[in-house]
């Protein structure tokens, strides 16, 4: 439970999993699994990316373009 809140409190700007896991400290692996349960949820969301994308894309000002996928909040 407290790892979910963790998650949702970092994740108020998009983030990649190697991101949200150095940021939290805690292996990628929880860290998937735990944005897995709130996805099915409907907390979280992915955001699939594309370099290609970026011209029209809303969160291109905090994102570095280098990641396939971002997380954010719902």
């Amino acid at each position: 439970m407290a790892l979910s809140v963790e998650v949702l409190r970092a994740l108020a700007a998009p983030a990649t999993v190697d991101e949200l896991a150095r940021r939290l400290e805690v292996p990628e692996v929880h860290l998937q699994r735990e944005l897995a349960r709130l996805e099915r949820r409907g907390y979280v969301r992915r955001l699939a990316c594309a370099p290609t994308a970026c011209g029209w894309c809303a969160l291109k000002a905090t994102c570095d373009a280098t990641a396939t996928e971002r997380w954010l909040r719902a």
